[in-house]
């Protein structure tokens, strides 16, 4: 929690700040986002690693996590475009 309390201070300035339930909303959705992470991760780990690996043997790689936030946020992003590129024909 002190984490997110420097990051709102050098974002918003010293003189900003959250309530209780804004942090508890903001440290949920973290844990979410890092559980689904480290999930996926790992499953990319025993993919790439193959069957004949051990559990002692997988090693977490960078490129096993950003395959699953590209997937996400690329999915997220694709998505605002189409809404964006509709809203802007409709008006």
């Amino acid at each position: 929690m002190q984490a997110m309390q420097q990051l709102l201070a050098k974002v918003g300035g010293p003189k900003l700040h959250m309530k209780p339930e804004v942090e508890a909303a903001l440290s949920e959705m973290t844990e979410d986002l890092v559980g689904q992470a480290l999930s996926f991760g790992c499953s990319m780990a025993r993919r790439r690693q193959g069957a004949a690996a051990s559990a002692e043997d997988l090693t977490l790689q960078p490129a096993d996590v950003a395959a699953f936030l590209e997937h996400t946020w690329y999915a997220f992003m694709v998505l605002l475009s189409w809404c964006c590129r509709a809203r802007s024909r409709i008006a």
